[in-house]
C-alpha cells in the first residue's frame, strides 16, 4: 500500500512519547494503556510517510501521514506486538535524504529501538481518547 510513498514521500513525526494498549496481558478489551518514552531524549522522530491528495467530494487538497511501525523491542513488547519506528539523529538525516530512492536504502532503519534507552508506565484510561489533551493523561497509575 505504501510502496510508492517510500521513495519520495518520507517524513518525520516529532514525538515526546507514544501510547500503546496492553494487548499481551489483556488480549480482549478493555486494555490498560502504557506510555513509552526515551529516557534521555525529550523529543524524538518517528519514521513516517505522507501523501497529498484531493478529496473527490470537495476537491480540497488534503495532506495525510502515517507512522511506520515495526516489531517491538523488549520494553514495548511486554505490552504490545508493534512499536513506532523511532529514528536516531543520524537516521533522521538519511530518512529525509531525497537522493535515497530505493527501498533497500532506507528500510533497514525501520527496526526496534534499543530497549535500554526507553521507559514506560501505566497511564489513566483517559489516555485512550485523543481528545483528552491534558497533563493528567501522562501521569503514572499504580498497578
Amino acid at each position: 500500500m505504501y510502496k510508492s510513498a517510500v521513495p519520495h514521500n518520507r517524513c518525520i513525526i516529532p514525538a515526546t512519547y507514544f501510547f500503546e494498549p496492553d494487548k499481551i496481558h489483556y488480549p480482549k478489551p478493555p486494555h490498560p494503556w502504557y506510555l513509552f518514552k526515551l529516557k534521555e531524549q525529550e523529543i524524538f522522530g518517528l519514521a513516517g510517510l505522507y501523501n497529498a491528495w484531493k478529496d473527490p467530494k470537495t476537491n480540497e487538497e488534503l495532506y495525510t501521514y502515517t507512522i511506520i511501525t515495526t516489531k517491538p523491542n523488549a520494553v514495548v513488547g511486554a505490552y504490545h506486538d508493534r512499536e513506532p519506528a523511532i529514528l536516531d539523529s543520524t537516521q533522521e538525516k538519511l530518512w529525509l535524504n531525497p537522493d535515497l530512492t530505493e527501498p533497500q536504502q532506507v528500510l533497514p532503519m525501520l527496526k526496534p529501538y534499543p530497549p535500554e534507552t526507553m521507559e514506560s508506565w501505566h497511564v489513566p484510561d483517559a489516555a485512550k481518547n485523543p481528545r483528552n489533551d491534558s497533563p493528567e493523561v501522562i501521569k503514572p497509575v499504580s498497578d
